[in-house]
């Protein structure tokens, strides 16, 4: 084993890192414990296909299959206010009060765990159009949108009025 002071740690923080922390956890012989792991762990944002953004995360299961014996895997995700919604999982959760979501297994699921939160319950059909006009036009989406109905007013306008002249 080595040795890591703080000062070593924040000298790095400028960095991008990943820090691993080994550590050994002496355990009598034939003995039963519970273990608890918590982390907060970084997603990715995806704005490609919908204006609202979706964001996605990925947990990494499989180190517990190393263990010599492992059950009672108990999940729960806290969802922000601002993608308070799964929309799509590796795996089935049940929807709790509030932003909570739960899962229990009895043994390791085979695959790992992956998320993806977003604003509303599910992406609707105007939800990818607007997104994929976004992707188009960036910005300039809004612009755009207005000149194509101030060009169709002024079609509608030439149209009526064509009309009317016609009837005289």
């Amino acid at each position: 084993m080595g040795f890591c002071s703080d000062g070593d740690i924040f000298a790095e923080s400028y960095n991008e890192r990943i820090i691993t922390l080994v550590y050994d956890v002496e355990f009598p012989s034939s003995s039963v414990r519970n273990v608890s792991v918590t982390y907060n762990t970084k997603g990715t944002m995806d704005k490609r296909n919908t204006v609202k953004p979706q964001y996605s995360f990925d947990y990494i299961l499989n180190p517990a299959k190393n263990w010599s014996s492992f059950n009672n895997l108990n999940i729960k995700i806290i969802t922000p206010q601002a993608a308070p919604y799964i929309i799509d999982s590796s795996v089935e959760f049940t929807k709790e009060e509030g932003n909570i979501y739960t899962t229990v297994f009895e043994k390791l699921p085979e695959e790992e765990l992956s998320f993806t939160l977003y604003p509303n319950e599910k992406i609707t059909l105007l939800d990818r159009v607007n997104g994929r006009i976004n992707r188009s036009f960036g910005y300039f989406a809004p612009i755009i949108i207005g000149i194509i109905g101030i060009v169709m007013v002024i079609v509608i306008v030439a149209i009526t009025r064509k009309i009317k002249r016609m009837k005289n």
